[in-house]
Order: C-alpha cells, then structure tokens, then sequence
C-alpha cells in the first residue's frame, strides 16, 4: 500500500485541504502516511528561466525528500499537485517509483476565485486567479487518465471520502 494520490485541480479547488483531509481520516484509522505539499516545494523568486510555475524545481526537491524515505518508512503518499500533460505524470510515477492514482478536483470560476480570495491579495489573488482559468482550459484538453471530483458543494471531508474510496486505503487497513 505504497501507492502515491496526486490531488490535481486548478488554484483554488481545493487539493491542500483535501489532502490535509485524507491525512486526517488515515491517522485517525491508524494508517500510516505522508503528505508532501508540491506547492511548498515550487516557492521561489524568482524562478529559474524555463520553469515559470515552479514544477521542475518542485520534482527535483521531491526526489530529494523521497530519498529520505527507506523501505521502513514508505507508506501511501498524499501529493497535491499540478499536472498538466500526461507525460507530467508518467514522470512522476517514474520518479517516485510508485504506483500513482490520480484524482482532479473541480469547481466553477466563481468558487475558486472566492476560495481564493480567503486567502490571497493584491498581485497574488490576480495572478493565481488568472492561473485557476488557464489550468481549467488546460485540464480539459489533456486527456489525463483521472477520477474527477466537483468539490463545489464538498466539505473537505467529504471529498477527503471521496478520494479514499478511489484509493481503497481505507478497505486495505485490515487486508
């Protein structure tokens, strides 16, 4: 059960809270995991030229930290992420030598805006915003293999359900 759920969505949809939220539901089972903030990894300024979200520094950061890990401490990984192309992902998969289940979360532009507006300001809330419209566009022109999630009306414990019932952590506790 050392399989790695990437939470993808546009800014705003929710995939921190989300991944926070099936984090909570498997402590509270006892099940051992990890959550891995992708975002927390792409946080710099500026960027390197050729990686204006972050993505490649963020990949390299997360072989560094999976590195960490031994046999002893692998366990389900939580990965709220952007994945833009299928062959984003099949990187991933490859990297982490994991088997990866990926979910994306949705919400229309009015719920991801006000979501966002909660928690962001000034040049940060225009450019995640304009970032949330294009990532919708993208996602739905890139055919990646996926279980999709509208999170409009979802608690976060509600899609944190969700997902879990993609990945069947919860059904393999006791297997």
């Amino acid at each position: 059960m050392n399989d790695v759920l990437i939470i993808n969505g546009p800014c705003g949809v929710g995939k921190t809270t989300a991944a926070c939220a099936v984090s909570d539901f498997l402590c509270a089972g006892d099940i051992p995991n990890q959550h891995i903030d992708f975002d927390s990894l792409t946080q710099l300024f500026p960027r390197p030229d050729g990686d204006p979200h972050g993505q490649i520094v963020g990949l390299k950061a997360l072989a560094a930290a999976m590195n960490v890990y031994d046999d002893d401490l692998m366990r389900p990984l939580i990965l709220p992420m952007v994945i833009e192309t299928p062959a984003e992902l099949d990187a991933v998969a490859t990297q982490l030598n994991r088997r990866v289940i990926h979910c994306r979360l949705t919400a229309p532009a009015t719920v991801r805006h006000a979501r966002l507006a909660k928690r962001e300001t000034g040049e940060w809330l225009d450019r995640l915003s304009k970032r949330s419209d294009e990532l919708t566009g993208v996602f739905e022109r890139a055919n990646l293999p996926e279980h999709v999630i509208d999170t409009t009306d979802l608690t976060p414990s509600a899609v944190a359900s969700k997902l879990l019932d993609v990945t069947g952590w919860l059904d393999q506790k006791d297997a």
